[in-house]
């Protein structure tokens, strides 16, 4: 199949192979398939009904049929839980409908293309994995920000320090100190996207114009941030809102930069066009906006 992506600003676009169409999948977490022992002791079961129904069937023949009963029933079920547990670390992208599917919660974002660069159009919301939380926080702590605006996440939350879904940051916790990484720097955004770094949000900034404002939403922020009147020209539709050590604050958009060092890049209210990646707090919770693997 082909995935279609854009070449520039939101119309246009040129086709490009990424096998099934657009699908990915790997690291299927499965819990083990009793239906060759639930298969077995039907037979079982079988062989011990013909025994009882002969011409002088024998009480341990019962005993044995209804024991082999059992033992098939509740091995079904555990094929049947099994099966329920069943986690996938895939994603699906729809160039046509610029939508992105992560399997692995659901969930389903809006994608736009600036530039040469496909990008989620909007934040994150992953909250767990399988029985794995992933720490973060919605905005003043309800949930119905989280389900507006996406989640907030410490730094290793975001670089996925822990490696459940891959070893490029392994180890970059929430310490003000460098660590090795690999890039493209997933980190835990859905399987083929992940982190941008200093140079992405770079090039995303000089293909709105070079002006970062260009990349707010047009609704959202305070009223005195909108003198811009390319607020939404663009689709990226940042929105204010992080977590310091003990404050929420609203005036601002911040996102992680998948760096060694702790870096963010910001979208304020109070700025012009200067375009700042700066020195982060790790403990601090900021937004992730995922972008799509070359």
């Amino acid at each position: 199949g082909k995935v279609e992506s854009s070449s520039s600003g939101k119309g246009e676009k040129s086709s490009s192979s990424e096998g099934a169409a657009g699908s990915s999948s790997s690291e299927v977490v499965v819990g083990s398939s009793s239906s060759e022992k639930s298969s077995s002791s039907v037979a079982e079961s079988s062989s011990s009904v013909e025994s009882s129904s002969s011409e002088e069937p024998s009480s341990s023949s019962v005993v044995e049929s209804s024991s082999s009963i059992v033992e098939s029933c509740s091995s079904s079920e555990e094929s049947s839980s099994s099966q329920q547990n069943v986690v996938l670390d895939s994603s699906y992208y729809d160039a046509e409908e610029n939508t992105l599917k992560d399997f692995r919660d659901g969930r389903i974002y809006k994608t736009i293309t600036i530039g040469s660069q496909i990008w989620m159009a909007e934040n994150l919301k992953l909250q767990k994995f399988g029985t794995k939380n992933i720490k973060s926080f919605c905005y003043d702590n309800k949930s119905i920000n989280c389900e507006q605006v996406g989640r907030l996440y410490i730094r290793s939350s975001a670089m996925d320090s822990a490696a459940l879904f891959s070893k490029n940051s392994k180890g970059c916790g929430d310490i003000d100190k460098a660590c090795s990484i690999v890039k493209p720097v997933r980190g835990i955004c859905p399987q083929n996207w992940h982190i941008p770094d200093s140079l992405e949000w770079a090039n995303l900034v000089d293909a709105v114009e070079g002006d970062k404002l260009n990349l707010r939403a047009t609704n959202g922020w305070r009223e005195t941030c909108y003198e811009n009147p390319t607020n939404g020209k663009y689709g990226f539709d940042a929105l204010p809102g992080y977590k310091d050590d003990t404050n929420f604050i609203n005036n601002a958009a911040n996102f992680w930069v998948g760096e060694s060092t702790t870096r963010a890049m910001i979208i304020s209210c109070w700025e012009q066009s200067t375009y700042i990646i700066y020195a982060a707090r790790p403990e601090y919770a900021y937004s992730i906006r995922c972008i799509k693997d070359n």
